[in-house]
């Protein structure tokens, strides 16, 4: 059941940040992959040098295709803000810059006291930034 399932839906690869990977490159992952498994298992010597010379050919086009993949992806961003612009969605238009950035918002970064005691309100927080102000510019 498990098998019919991937073959119907498919199989989502890599984390969030390898987008961009395309489906040929990921192949090409897993020929690079099987190579390295080949090369390890070489039993002679000159088995494992001719394995070692298709792996790093493999390795070579892996790197290669990835640069091109996320040079296509980044274009292909920059042609969707450049869209997002021109009809004033403000909103895409960041999320794009998001994407691209990888900026996350990190409003949640926790404030210590002088004696390393975490502060958790917000009005504490506030109390010992304007301390912190004071000490620097007076």
């Amino acid at each position: 059941m498990k098998a019919s399932a991937e073959t119907v839906t498919g199989c989502k690869r890599g984390t969030n940040t390898e987008r961009w990977i395309s489906d040929r490159t990921r192949n090409l992952i897993d020929d690079r992959k099987e190579a390295k498994k080949r090369k390890d298992r070489a039993f002679t010597r000159a088995r494992a040098q001719a394995e070692a010379v298709n792996y790093r050919k493999l390795d070579k086009e892996v790197k290669k295709s990835c640069k091109q993949d996320k040079k296509d992806w980044i274009e292909s961003k920059c042609t969707e803000a450049k869209e997002a612009a021109s009809r004033n969605d403000i909103r895409s238009l960041y999320g794009v810059v998001r994407q691209l950035t990888g900026a996350k918002d990190n409003t949640n970064v926790p404030i210590v006291t002088k004696d390393g005691r975490l502060l958790l309100t917000e009005s504490e927080q506030n109390l010992r930034w304007k301390e912190h102000f004071e000490e620097v510019l007076n």
